[in-house]
């Protein structure tokens, strides 16, 4: 809705008009590791390799990823790591927070 890019975009329009999921799903698994995988190098390189200028984590990134038991993977301090947080709402709940990343090239 911002008009910016996104690494995937809708996931069911690009599958559809590619007519390859397998694409699709190669970057589903790269943006899941930039937000569940606490690995702080592949995370810079994933964002370089798309071009990522803004990380945005919200409720929908908690609940999106997580462990088997529902347990959240997000690490906030690693996400914040990625960049200079440019906005932070308010804490949302005992869980999670609001905030975006303006990514560091």
């Amino acid at each position: 809705m911002t008009g910016c890019p996104t690494v995937i975009g809708w996931r069911t329009h690009e599958w559809l008009w590619k007519g390859d999921v397998a694409a699709v799903d190669a970057r589903a698994e790269d943006v899941e590791a930039i937000y569940a995988c606490a690995n702080t190098e592949l995370g810079k390189m994933l964002l370089e390799k798309y071009d990522v200028e803004y990380l945005y984590v919200g409720e929908v990134e908690y609940m999106k990823y997580e462990d088997k038991e529902g347990n959240p993977l997000l690490d906030y301090d690693y996400l914040r790591s990625l960049g200079e947080v440019v906005y932070e709402g308010e804490k949302e709940s005992n869980f999670y927070q609001t905030f975006i990343v303006k990514v560091v090239k």
